[in-house]
C-alpha cells in the first residue's frame, strides 16, 4: 500500500518519502509515525496510541513524539501552527490533514473521505460524518 497527499508519497514496504518525485530522508521513526498517520488519516491518532505503536516496550519520553512529529514537519517543510498538512489536535494527538490517496499493490485506489479538521474541537468531531476512528492493532472496538 502507498499513501499520496498532495505532492508527497509515502512508500511503507520501501521505507520512501517523495515529494514530486524526489526522495525526502526521513528518520525510521517519525516515518514510521507518519505512515500510522496515513494508514488511520482522516482519524486523530491519539498522543498514548502513537507512543504505544512507536515504543512497544513503554521506553518512549514525552519529548520521543514530539521529536518525531518535529521531523515529520520539517520533511513536509511545515510549522506547527500554520494550518500545515499534520495537524495538531489539541490536547488529543495528531491527524493528517489533506486528502489521502491509498494505492494497492494492484494499483487499485481509494481517497480516504475528507473534511478540513477543526483544530479545537474533541477527536471524535474532528471525524467525517458517518465514520468510525479506527482501532489500534489488536485492540477491542469501542462500544457505541
Amino acid at each position: 500500500m502507498t499513501y499520496r497527499f498532495g505532492n508527497f508519497e509515502l512508500d511503507p514496504h520501501r521505507s520512501t518519502l517523495t515529494r514530486d518525485g524526489h526522495r525526502i530522508r526521513l528518520e525510521p521513526t517519525p516515518f514510521r509515525l507518519l505512515a500510522l498517520l496515513l494508514e488511520r488519516a482522516p482519524a486523530v491518532v491519539n498522543h498514548d496510541e502513537a507512543r504505544r505503536a512507536l515504543w512497544p516496550e513503554g521506553t518512549a519520553s514525552n519529548g520521543s513524539l514530539a521529536r518525531a512529529v518535529r521531523e515529520i514537519r520539517r520533511a513536509l517543510r511545515e510549522r506547527a501552527g500554520e494550518g500545515g498538512t499534520l495537524r495538531t489536535v489539541r490536547r488529543q494527538g495528531y491527524a493528517i490533514d489533506a486528502p489521502v490517496e491509498r494505492r494497492g499493490p494492484r494499483g487499485e485506489s481509494e481517497v480516504a473521505e475528507w473534511t478540513r479538521l477543526d483544530p479545537d474541537a474533541p477527536a471524535e468531531r474532528a471525524e467525517p460524518s458517518g465514520s468510525t476512528p479506527a482501532s489500534a492493532p489488536g485492540s477491542a472496538p469501542t462500544p457505541p
